[in-house]
């Protein structure tokens, strides 16, 4: 699981020195429930985003990797948020990273 989230932000060219420390610092990784219909919404709806992102490339004899398709639902807006999945985390990681200074 680790490996895949030091993927991603490279991938989303976050800093290599940022991201060394707040995985440095992070001990394990949880998935948690919640009740918030909204949150629950947006997650069904990448969902269908990236069912159909999916099945158009393989429409297209495209084959899709997990890291491209990440990334792609990563640049798709989050309207409860008014933002980019990618740009929420960078700022989060940069603010991490202030924060450790």
């Amino acid at each position: 699981m680790k490996r895949s989230i030091v993927t991603n932000f490279l991938a989303n060219e976050f800093d290599v020195e940022k991201v060394d420390a707040y995985m440095k610092q992070l001990v394990e990784v949880q998935y948690t429930a919640t009740s918030d219909r909204s949150i629950i919404s947006k997650m069904n709806d990448m969902i269908y985003l990236a069912e159909s992102y999916v099945y158009h490339k393989a429409e297209e004899g495209e084959i899709i990797s997990l890291l491209h398709l990440n990334l792609d639902l990563n640049d798709t807006p989050l309207y409860k948020l008014r933002s980019y999945p990618n740009k929420l985390m960078k700022e989060a990681l940069d603010e991490f990273f202030h924060q450790m200074k």
